[in-house]
C-alpha cells in the first residue's frame, strides 16, 4: 500500500507545449481517485508520468514517500491497465494473468496458486484455458485487471479501461471494479473522460482543464459546490444551465424577464445590485410553476422515469437554451408553453468564471 504525492508537477514537450502546469495533488493510501476532463486536458499524461512512461519536466513525484522521478516503471511497484487491455492473443487466460510473475521468475507453484486466486476473485475460473479471441469484452477487461492484481502492487493505474465496452456491460463492470477496489484496498488512480464514471466510482475526483487542476473533491462536493463555471458545466448530466443575468433589487433580470429569487438568496442578490453575472442552474433544480416565467418547449426527450425539456429564453437573435428535468409522468409536447421558477439551489459565477456567492 502507498500514497502518491505530486508536488509542482509540470510536463513541457520539446516543441514548447505545456501538458501539465505546476500541479499539486495527494492521493491517499487506499484511495480510489479519478482523473477526469475533456480530451487533451492532460489526465492520461499525468497517469503515464506516475507510471514512469512519460518524463517529468519539473516537480516531485513520490510513491509511498519515496521519490520516483528517475526510477524506471518496473522499480515503482505499480501496475497499469490500458484502454486496449494489451493481452497476448496466443496465451490462455491463465498464461496472461501469470505472465508478470513468470517474468519475475517466481516459482511455478506460487504462480499457479496466485493465478487461481485471482481468477476466482474475478469470476474467470470457467474461462481459465481460453484465449482472448474466445472471450467477451468484459471478460478481456477482467483478465487485464487480473494481470495487474496478481502482482500485488502498491498502486493501480487504470487508463480508460471501460471505454471499449457497450453501455450495459460498462455499467455492470463499473460496479464490479468499485467493489473489487474496496475489497483490495489498493491505492488506485483511474482516468476517464466520462463524468458519470467519475462521479460513481471515485472517493474523490480531480477535474483537469488544459493541463491545470481545477478542483479535487468528493463527487458530492463537486456537484454542490463547484469552484468555477468549467467544473459546474462538466459535472452533471444534463449539463448545468448558464444564463447571464443582472441583479435588480431582490430579483434578477433574465433576458426580457424578471425572476423572483427565493428568500434565502435575496440578500445575496441585493449585494450584487447592478452587477451582471452568470446564473448557474442545474436542470433538476428548475421547477414548473403556474407563477413562473413562460417559455416555449423546443424539444422533449422521454427517458422513462424522467423527461428532459429544452426551452428557449429570449428572441431568435439572443436566444438561450434552458434544459429542465421533470418527472417522466408529465405529458408535455414540443411547441407547448410551460412556466418555470427558480429554486434555492443556484450558483453564481463572475465574468471570469470563478464562483461567487454561497454554496448549498
Amino acid at each position: 500500500m502507498a500514497d502518491i504525492s505530486l508536488t509542482n508537477i509540470t510536463k513541457t514537450y520539446a516543441n514548447g507545449v505545456t501538458a501539465l502546469a505546476e500541479l499539486d495533488l495527494h492521493v491517499q493510501d487506499g484511495e480510489f481517485l479519478v482523473l477526469v476532463g475533456p480530451s487533451g486536458c492532460g489526465k492520461s499524461t499525468l497517469l503515464r508520468m506516475i507510471a514512469g512512461l512519460e518524463e517529468i519536466s519539473g516537480g516531485e513525484l513520490k510513491i509511498g514517500g519515496r521519490l520516483v522521478n528517475q526510477l524506471e516503471p518496473k522499480e515503482r511497484d505499480i501496475a497499469m491497465v490500458f484502454q486496449s487491455y494489451a493481452l497476448y492473443p496466443h496465451m490462455t487466460v491463465a498464461e496472461n494473468i501469470g505472465f508478470p510473475l513468470r517474468l519475475a521468475k517466481m516459482p511455478a507453484v506460487e504462480i499457479e496458486r496466485r493465478v487461481a486466486d485471482v481468477a476466482q476473485l474475478l469470476e474467470l475460473t470457467p474461462y481459465i484455458d481460453r484465449r482472448p479471441a474466445n472471450l467477451s469484452g468484459g471478460q478481456r477487461q477482467r483478465v487485464a485487471m487480473g494481470r495487474a492484481i496478481v502482482r500485488k502492487p502498491s498502486v493501480y493505474l487504470l487508463d480508460e479501461p471501460l471505454s471499449n465496452l457497450d453501455a450495459k456491460l460498462r455499467d455492470q463492470t463499473r460496479s464490479q471494479m468499485v467493489d473489487l477496489q474496496a475489497r483490495l484496498g489498493v491505492t488506485t488512480v483511474y482516468v476517464t473522460h466520462d463524468q458519470v464514471e467519475a462521479m460513481t466510482m471515485g472517493h474523490r475526483v480531480a477535474v483537469l482543464k488544459d493541463g491545470v487542476l481545477q478542483q479535487c473533491s468528493t463527487p458530492r462536493e463537486l456537484y454542490r459546490n463547484p469552484v468555477n463555471k468549467f467544473v459546474a458545466g462538466f459535472i452533471g448530466m444534463p449539463s448545468m444551465n448558464f444564463i447571464k443575468v443582472t441583479a435588480s433589487g431582490e430579483m434578477v433580470n433574465m433576458g426580457p424577464h424578471r425572476l423572483d429569487v427565493p428568500p434565502a438568496l435575496q440578500n445575496e442578490i441585493v449585494r450584487l445590485e447592478g452587477r451582471t453575472f452568470t446564473l448557474g442552474i442545474r436542470p433538476e433544480h428548475l421547477e414548473l410553476s403556474e407563477a413562473g416565467v413562460p417559455l416555449e418547449v423546443t424539444g422533449v426527450e422521454h427517458l422513462g422515469a424522467e423527461t428532459i425539456l429544452r426551452l428557449v429564453l429570449g428572441d431568435s437573435e439572443g436566444a438561450t437554451q434552458i434544459v429542465v428535468r421533470v418527472d417522466g409522468d408529465k405529458r408535455i409536447e414540443r411547441g407547448e408553453t410551460v412556466r418555470i421558477k427558480l429554486t434555492e439551489k443556484l450558483h453564481f459565477f463572475a465574468a471570469d468564471g470563478v464562483r461567487i456567492g454561497p454554496a448549498f
